[in-house]
């Protein structure tokens, strides 16, 4: 009799241990999330933003300046920190923050929309982005990782 209890009891506990693994991050998580990519955007860190996106991961949106659609963005994680790495060796005086933050957990996505300043020197002028950002955050191999990032953007100021 002891064995088949043993096996149920191994049988449910592993059916709630799966149950919570499949739960979407909670806004804890999230909070910890975003305030890891603060820290490495801040540092110009590469290695450690890659590690809050997953595999999978897609980064979209529009680019305006001056109210005129400018081009519209599609990036893999890879291509997307390959061209991040490119503009953080060509910029100076950058600064980034996130203001206006909002998230949304529903089942297994959390949803979080933030306004994002940045400002840079780049070849001799200042240029200015101020985006509006909805990120999607998922729970991957137990981990809470961005999925996807889409974001409008308005530019200004100019490269000399």
């Amino acid at each position: 009799m002891g064995r088949p209890w043993r096996v149920f009891a191994f049988a449910v506990a592993g059916f709630f241990a799966s149950a919570v693994a499949a739960q979407g991050p909670t806004e804890v998580e999230v909070r910890a999330l975003l305030d890891r990519a603060d820290r490495a955007i801040a540092a110009r860190d590469i290695d450690a933003l890659a590690a809050i996106l997953s595999e999978d991961a897609q980064i979209s949106g529009a680019m305006s300046a001056e109210n005129v659609l400018v081009d519209r963005f599609r990036f893999d994680k890879p291509t997307y920190l390959a061209a991040l790495r490119d503009t953080w060796a060509q910029a100076t005086d950058y600064t980034y923050r996130r203001m206006n933050q909002r998230i949304v957990v529903s089942g297994a996505v959390a949803t979080v929309t933030a306004d994002v300043f940045e400002s840079a020197t780049v070849a001799g002028g200042v240029l200015r982005t101020q985006a509006r950002e909805t990120t999607t955050v998922e729970r991957r191999n137990g981990a809470a990782v961005v999925t996807r990032i889409e974001a409008e953007v308005t530019v200004s100021g100019a490269p000399r």
